[in-house]
């Protein structure tokens, strides 16, 4: 009995030996998740292959999507991924084909370019277009995603959907008075941005309102050219020398105009008082209809930031807004470079309608 106690022990001490002896198991090395570059890129496979399934697997469940400038009547953010998925559908139904560069990756945010058609701006002649996107990443998943219209890409929008619109527009006929024109006054301060307010301003406005079939006559304080950059406008008269009578409505751009000229006031307030249509943008209508008194009880568009200006109208926002023969709008070329939507095609479209309708 003792010979078979004394061989267990030694069996058990020689199996506790063996345990001490054995290499401690293998420890796990953690795996990294994977780089925003190449979680981009998968993205945008699954996006190119219309996969809206697996491009939401990206997101996480309280993810952000902002989008500049906003699309018309909403404020571009897109709140938890039922709102993004309604976003990426839209483009896969719209027959999306994409492709990214310039990645660029900081931490676990990565900036990229996306160069991109779909079926609706291929149709106007646009596409391809360009955004600059922001994505920021959380254990893996997309948190937050930025994307902005390059000022390029913008420009080339706005510009087809002028030209569409003024297309559609119906042609006037002849006018009571025998009139087909329309007068356009011009500012002529010196700006860094006069260029643009030629180009995407008065270039859209004279364009549109020459396809609908009025001739626009340019006036100014001095009557000499203006010249931005490359583009040069050539007034046809001066301010001084306009006999409201003559035109059958008037249309006034921004063009950086932060000053009151008394002769457009004085032309502006006599249009009024005769029954004539008259649109204005932004800084004309702080400096020029406001100053007219022409807005006094009448509902007006301005950027919100200079309603204050006009305590006795009746605000009603920034986009494009008519109180019976005035229309009014607020944000300009510009001021789009900042983000907002330009109303620069909606104003003229709203005055040739205006205008066609008092025929």
């Amino acid at each position: 009995m003792k010979t078979k106690l004394l061989l267990l022990c030694a069996l058990a001490l020689y199996a506790i030996a063996l345990g001490a002896c054995a290499a401690p198991p293998p420890t796990a090395t953690p795996v990294p998740p994977p780089d925003p570059a190449s979680l981009i890129k998968s993205l945008s496979d699954a996006l190119n292959a219309g996969n809206v399934d697996a491009v939401m697997a990206f997101f996480a469940d309280d993810a952000t999507q902002t989008q500049t400038p906003p699309p018309s009547g909403t404020s571009g953010v897109r709140t938890g991924k039922e709102q993004i998925r309604g976003f990426f559908q839209g483009m896969i139904a719209d027959k999306f084909s994409g492709e990214l560069s310039n990645l660029k990756v900081t931490g676990d945010k990565i900036t990229y370019t996306s160069t991109f058609s779909t079926d609706t701006y291929r149709k106007l002649g646009v596409a391809p277009l360009v955004v600059v996107e922001e994505a920021v990443f959380e254990r893996g998943k997309i948190k937050s995603q930025t994307i902005t219209v390059t000022p390029e890409s913008l420009a080339k929008i706005q510009a087809a959907m002028a030209a569409a619109q003024a297309k559609s527009a119906p042609t006037p006929t002849p006018s009571k008075t025998g009139s087909n024109q329309v007068l356009l006054i011009a500012y002529e301060k010196s700006s860094r941005n006069m260029e643009l307010a030629l180009t995407k301003e008065v270039g859209v406005m004279t364009s549109m309102l020459e396809r609908a079939g009025f001739e626009v006559v340019v006036a100014s304080v001095s009557g000499q050219p203006i010249t931005g950059g490359a583009a040069t406008l050539k007034p046809d008269l001066k301010l001084a020398d306009v006999k409201v009578e003559d035109y059958a409505g008037f249309i006034l751009p921004c063009m950086g105009g932060d000053v009151t000229l008394p002769e457009a006031v004085e032309i502006v307030r006599k249009a009024v008082t005769l029954g004539k249509p008259v649109a204005a943008q932004l800084g004309s209508v702080i400096f020029t209809l406001a100053k007219a008194g022409v807005l006094s009880g009448k509902q007006f568009a301005i950027l919100s930031g200079y309603k204050k200006y006009i305590p006795d109208g009746i605000y009603k926002g920034a986009g494009v807004v008519q109180d019976g023969n005035l229309i009014t709008s607020g944000v300009c070329p510009n001021m789009a470079r900042e983000g907002l939507p330009d109303t620069t095609a909606e104003l003229t479209q709203k005055f040739i309608a205006l205008l066609t309708s008092a025929r």
